[in-house]
């Protein structure tokens, strides 16, 4: 029997979220057993709770260690179990699953899924000394992982990323990509006709609300408002959510009345949902998987930069942008985009719709693959389980005075702004 345990402790809406999602559908289409390891109070996007019923959910209260509680899963021995995981120290979690069931045959594997961010190089929350002793130390341990044939990536930039911080390289880059769990309907030729004569235009992004991360949406607000007062047929949808809403809310509402009108934030949305807002889209502006979001449905979708610096800056057209969805190369500024898309013949406009449509659909989906993976016999790693737990411990006090320092610094200007 097949088993799938998700090593992620919440099932918010988001890229990664997405492909856990229709995993799982996948899974349970399967007869698959499905196991989540999940945080206290269960939280999972409104979308994705049709799963709920019909999987194993272990939860644990959060705190500043690991949870034990997720230890306790059981196995039958005749089980082929995958755990999947998104972090490091999820993974080295992972390994003390397998560690405690010798008997079962378990494959943990780690899917990378960005090329910055200190949740994947895990010294970024540290300061020196202590940096570069969590820097030497994860150059080991990511090695060895990399020996074992633990880590898959979304991406090829995500694994370059790796590579070039930690020193090592991945034998079988192409078979290290986890491809699409599910395919792309046919394009709606009729819907895109319609959409295509541009009476108005529609730029849509999708995105969860984390800065510098997404820094590109305040970027698109401002190339969105340099545009309005030439374009009056403009307007911008920007479906999400996240812990920089406030920010995003705070600079839309610095804009002039007759421009922010046609601001619409629409909060998160499932799949399903997103294909409904699309039919009146014109153009999507996102980054990794959110790049699909509208290319599926044959909308024209410019890959963004991520960690954009000021202004939105994208990478061109698909089909020869999409290796660049989660790239922090310095890109080009979205507005000449803009205008050309909108100033095109229809002709024109259709072909580049296609063309992002196209490169979607020409990739083959394959469910099957992160079950069929399986690490290298023979080669032995290190414990690490010590090293984890203790800086495990210390990211999350180094969290908890970042976010402390946050509310100290908010609060400071609130009071400067009242005198």
């Amino acid at each position: 029997m097949k088993t799938l345990v998700i090593n992620k402790r919440y099932l918010n809406l988001g890229g990664i979220e997405n492909v856990v999602y229709n995993l799982i559908k996948y899974a349970l289409s399967q007869d698959y057993r499905v196991v989540w390891l999940a945080y206290q109070p269960i939280n999972i996007f409104r979308g994705f709770k049709d799963i709920v019923d019909k999987i194993e959910i272990i939860s644990a209260k959060k705190n500043i260690s690991q949870s034990k509680e997720h230890l306790s899963i059981k196995f039958d021995e005749n089980e082929e179990v995958t755990i999947l995981s998104f972090n490091p120290f999820q993974h080295d979690f992972a390994l003390k699953i397998k560690e405690k069931n010798p008997s079962v045959k378990i494959t943990p594997l780690y899917i990378v899924a960005n090329t910055k961010g200190d949740l994947y190089f895990i010294e970024n929350y540290f300061i020196w000394p202590l940096k570069g002793f969590v820097k030497r130390k994860m150059d080991t341990i990511l090695k060895e992982w990399n020996d074992k044939d633990y880590i898959r990536y979304f991406t090829h930039l995500q694994r370059e990323a790796q590579e070039k911080r930690y020193g090592f390289k991945v034998i079988n880059p192409k078979l290290n990509i986890v491809p699409p769990t599910v395919g792309i309907l046919p394009l709606d030729i009729k819907s895109l006709d319609k959409r295509a004569d541009r009476f108005f235009f529609n730029i849509i992004s999708v995105s969860r609300f984390s800065f510098p991360h997404k820094n590109y949406l305040l970027g698109l607000v401002d190339s969105y408002a340099q545009l309005k007062t030439v374009y009056p047929q403009l307007s911008l949808y920007l479906i999400g959510y996240g812990v920089g809403e406030s920010q995003l809310r705070n600079k839309i509402n610095k804009l002039p009345e007759d421009i922010r009108s046609n601001i619409h934030l629409l909060g998160p949305k499932t799949a399903s949902e997103i294909d409904e807002i699309m039919k009146d889209m014109h153009l999507n502006v996102s980054v990794a998987g959110s790049v699909k979001c509208g290319a599926r449905n044959g909308v024209v979708s410019l890959p963004a930069r991520n960690f954009c610096e000021e202004e939105c800056e994208v990478y061109g057209y698909l089909p020869k942008s999409f290796n660049k969805k989660t790239s922090t190369e310095k890109g080009l500024p979205v507005i000449s985009f803009i205008e050309e898309l909108i100033n095109m013949s229809k002709e024109e406009y259709i072909q580049k719709c296609k063309e992002s449509y196209q490169i979607y659909a020409e990739r083959d989906a394959h469910p099957e693959y992160l079950f069929e993976q399986k690490n290298q016999e023979g080669v032995k790693i290190q414990d690490h389980h010590i090293f984890f737990s203790i800086f495990f411990a210390l990211k999350t006090i180094v969290l908890a005075y970042r976010k402390l320092k946050r509310f100290f610094i908010k609060t400071n200007k609130n009071l400067d702004e009242s005198l």
